[in-house]
């Protein structure tokens, strides 16, 4: 499985209201805000800090997902089985 996304570090611009990579490519901007805000602006920075964080937990998922299936601790398989779906999920 391979994120198919942008790649490069993301991160939140509150100048511009942007998460965007640093990487210059087109497409660098990920999220932009939108014109009218139906939410508050505390609630747009903490979304567009969790989309930033993104590639970070996808990788750490990754991570954890490797060492689940080497340690085989969960009897069941659940966690396995429900860090596979998370993943299939945010790389289909």
């Amino acid at each position: 499985m391979e994120f198919k996304g942008t790649k490069g570090e993301w991160f939140l611009d509150s100048h511009a209201n942007t998460v965007s990579t640093k990487e210059e490519v087109d497409g660098d901007i990920i999220c932009d805000a939108p014109e009218c805000f139906s939410e508050s602006m505390e609630n747009w920075e903490a979304n567009a800090k969790l989309i930033a964080a993104a590639p970070d937990l996808l990788n750490a998922l990754l991570e954890s997902q490797k060492f689940i299936v080497e340690l085989q601790t969960n009897a069941s398989g659940q966690a396995y089985y429900k860090s596979m779906k998370a993943l299939e999920k945010a790389l289909k």
